[in-house]
């Protein structure tokens, strides 16, 4: 039998496996389970793997997780011995191995010849879960506040928390169990003193603060994220990843696309395409450029040790220039 589950949405992804696993083969084992990375794991081990009777049971369950080959296969790498052994056993499994190929990501290649086998294998062999707008998460939130836990969350809770959550399920159930032990009726005080804004928000309003001119606000958050040990190398990158979505956006606007058309083009928070999008006049394409050669230039002095990481993130914030 053949699975391929893919998605960004890894611990829905992961508690998926599981249930077809136990649904399998009921009780787990080092006899009737074996799971595997892409990183770790060559294809022949696991198909080796895939080959063997299973000693005790009807069927075993092969996990082949990170699997990387979902996504687009250079001409180098199907021509490999390896990846033509693969196409070889999807085309014919066998029938007492359960294999299951996993992707942790929201993009795969579906016209690629591994999707292809596994679909015309069984429909029913596809799983992935669709990524949530900002209106079904928060409905995602409040189901799951009062199925699951049965607590009353107050509507700017909800609004917070999920804002602070945003699609990830992980995220979601860690934090929302451990305001539940903490209080059966949820308020807004309690979202922002007990769960954390993930590091891309926090770097989302430096970003915002520096987009303005408020370098002094850049720095005051900063500094309340050095408190908690966030390294300025993490953050840099994540600034990176901030200022491309800018300049994405940047072209977008220019090219008369709504608010809306943005943020589902790019798969952002409408929110944050609407900051974004009123921004995007105050820093030129040249500015954009030059930040990331700072960027790339502050990474390079910080990694080979030729700056304080913190002076030095802390002088790029301070002299940092819209234009």
């Amino acid at each position: 039998m053949l699975y391929l589950a893919y998605g960004s949405q890894s611990a829905t992804l992961r508690n998926r496996i599981k249930k077809i696993c136990k649904e399998a083969i009921g009780e787990i084992d080092d006899m009737n389970y074996v799971r595997f990375t892409y990183n770790d794991t060559g294809i022949f081990e696991v198909l080796d793997e895939c080959s063997y009777i299973p000693l005790g049971y009807e069927k075993k369950v092969v996990v082949y997780e990170d699997f990387s080959l979902l996504g687009k296969v250079d001409k180098k790498a199907k021509d490999s011995d390896a990846y033509k052994a693969l196409i070889n056993y999807l085309k014919s499994p066998n029938e007492d191995t359960i294999l299951i190929l996993a992707l942790y990501e929201d993009k795969i290649d579906e016209k690629g010849e591994i999707f292809k086998i596994i679909k015309d294998y069984s429909d029913k062999s596809i799983i992935t879960y669709p990524i949530p707008n900002e209106i079904e998460w928060k409905d995602i939130v409040a189901r799951y506040f009062k199925e699951k836990l049965n607590v009353v969350i107050d509507r700017d809770a909800l609004i917070e928390f999920a804002n602070r959550t945003y699609r990830d399920v992980g995220l979601l159930q860690n934090n929302a169990k451990k305001l539940a032990l903490y209080t059966d009726h949820i308020t807004h005080q309690d979202v922002i003193k007990m769960v954390e804004r993930p590091l891309e928000e926090n770097v989302f309003q430096i970003f915002n603060a520096l987009l303005e001119g408020k370098n002094g606000a850049a720095l005051r958050i900063y500094r309340d994220l050095r408190v908690k040990a966030i390294e300025p190398v993490s953050l840099i990158t994540t600034l990176a990843n901030q200022l491309r979505t800018f300049s994405m956006v940047s072209y977008l606007v220019r090219n008369n696309y709504t608010v809306k058309a943005i943020s589902e083009e790019l798969n952002i928070n409408e929110i944050r395409a609407k900051i974004l999008s009123r921004q995007v006049y105050n820093m030129k394409e040249n500015a954009i450029k030059r930040t990331f050669d700072e960027l790339y230039n502050l990474d390079f002095q910080i990694k080979s040790g030729q700056v304080d990481r913190f002076y030095a993130f802390e002088l790029f914030l301070a002299n940092f220039k819209v234009r």
